[in-house]
């Protein structure tokens, strides 16, 4: 199965500018990472995958999660 993918370019920017929407992707992927890892773990020492209500629930209180203000 493939998958597209699409690409932004984002041109004629600051550097103060640049960095704020690439400081929200590090965070939009860290935030991603934890969620997975919290995901899988139970799997690993349980046998059984933890809950999406669960899982929100735990990020919800991460501080990745706050500063992305979601």
């Amino acid at each position: 199965m493939q998958y597209a993918t699409q690409t932004n370019y984002i041109r004629h920017l600051s550097a103060n500018h640049y960095r704020a929407p690439k400081l929200l992707c590090q965070y939009s992927n860290n935030l991603y990472s934890k969620a997975l890892y919290q995901t899988r773990q139970p799997a690993f020492n349980e046998g059984g995958l933890l809950s999406y209500e669960t899982n929100y629930h735990l990020c919800k209180t991460n501080d990745i999660y706050k500063m992305l203000q979601a």
